[in-house]
Order: structure tokens, then C-alpha cells, then sequence
């Protein structure tokens, strides 16, 4: 079975040396649900509004920070992107603050965000190994890491060989025609490492197990019951 791999880098747009700060009153704070390979957990997670000062640039810009850290590895994980005029988030921001079509694994070595888009279908992976000593150090270091980083790796995004009728409500007196113009929503279900390799479920008209190998490449996928 042919699958086409995508390697995406997500660019940062600050600076080297820019100046990043929290604006005041916008820093919440809350918990995600994870899980574990002893099953579910909660992180901790805070989001703020950051102005941006790069040197030689004014006026400074706004970001959306999204921090998740796990207290028991000490693990952390953030996320960051501009402001859109309209004041939305960066899609994958607001995803990650819990949803159907996302989970959030912790290992004792990293913690590794799957999200499913459907629109072509893909699956978007990221993972973070970085370690803090508390919330307010990982809310720090991300600071930090904004400010320094000319370029931010981004994650992978591996496309997906499913069928049409896996999203449409097809119409059984046409096969090959869809009932509606629209898709249905998929749910990203569970996330496991088994063997090795992650086993992700997807859920719409019908259930599709998909096999990653532990560099993300997509091994094989089936329909299962």
C-alpha cells in the first residue's frame, strides 16, 4: 500500500533577541487529559497573550502560548503562533486544548501530541523531550525559546490513504456517489505504542486502525469492526 510521508516545518516569525512578554490579566490556567501507558492522566496547562518586540521592527506583534506540563516526568510542551486580526487561535492551539480529533501521549521521555485533520485526511505529530521543574519554569523556558529561536521545527504530517466513505454518508443507490456535500466529523479515539510502533484509532462512518513506526511513517492501515 503507497502513502505519501510530508515532513512540515512550521517557522517561527520572531526574531533572534525579540523581546517576549506576557500581556497582563490574559495568562489562564487549567488541565488537559493525557494518556499514559498506565492509562488516562491530566496535565497541567497554561495559555496567555505574548507581545513580541523585534529589534528593528515596530509595532511589535501578538502570540497565542500554549504550555502543557506533566508533573510526574517533569516533561513540558508548548505551542505558539501569531494572532490573526480577528483575535482566532492557531488551529492546532485550540486543538490542544482537548477535543475529538486529538489525543496527548506521555512517555517517561516525551510527550507527543496526534492530531487528525480531515480536509485532505492527515495526521499531524509532534513531540517535545523538553523538562522543567515546574509549570511557571516551563511558562519560562518557552519564553525564552520564543525569543531566541529564529526557526521552530515543526512536526510531521503524514496523509492517509482513506476512502471517501469513511467521511461521506454515501448514497446506496449510486455506489461511488455521496449522500451529502459535506464530511462528518472523525474523532481520533485512542493512541497506544505497542511493539514499538503507535497504533492510532479513527472513528467516522466506520473504524480504521492506523500503524505508525516510531519515526511517525505511516506502516499500514485497515478498517477493523
Amino acid at each position: 500500500m503507497s502513502n505519501v510521508i510530508i515532513l512540515s516545518i512550521v517557522v517561527m516569525t520572531t526574531a533572534l533577541g525579540a523581546d517576549v512578554k506576557p500581556v497582563p490579566f490574559t495568562r489562564q490556567e487549567g488541565t488537559i487529559k493525557g494518556t499514559t501507558k498506565n492509562g488516562d492522566t491530566l496535565l497541567g496547562s497554561r495559555e496567555m497573550v505574548v507581545d513580541v518586540a523585534e529589534p528593528g521592527r515596530s509595532p511589535g506583534s501578538k502570540g497565542q502560548l500554549f504550555i502543557l506540563f506533566d508533573k510526574p516526568t517533569g516533561l513540558f510542551f508548548w505551542q505558539y503562533g501569531p494572532l490573526s486580526p480577528s483575535g482566532d487561535l492557531k488551529p492546532r492551539i485550540a486543538t490542544m486544548r482537548g477535543g475529538p480529533e486529538s489525543k496527548i501521549d506521555v512517555r517517561d521521555d516525551q510527550i507527543v501530541l496526534f492530531l487528525f485533520r480531515d480536509s485532505p485526511p492527515r495526521l499531524f505529530v509532534e513531540a517535545s523531550t523538553r523538562h522543567a521543574d515546574s509549570l511557571a519554569d516551563a511558562e519560562t523556558k518557552a519564553l525564552r525559546e520564543i525569543a531566541d529561536q529564529p526557526a521552530q521545527p515543526g512536526g510531521k504530517e503524514v496523509s492517509l490513504p482513506l476512502p471517501q466513505d469513511f467521511f461521506y454518508r454515501m448514497d446506496p443507490t449510486h455506489p461511488g456517489v455521496t449522500a451529502t456535500s459535506y464530511a462528518d466529523p472523525s474523532k481520533l479515539t485512542g493512541v497506544a505504542q505497542k511493539d514499538g510502533n503507535w497504533e492510532v484509532l479513527l472513528e467516522n462512518h466506520w473504524k480504521a486502525k492506523l500503524i505508525l513506526n516510531d519515526k511517525y511513517d505511516l506502516v499500514s492501515w485497515e478498517r477493523i469492526p
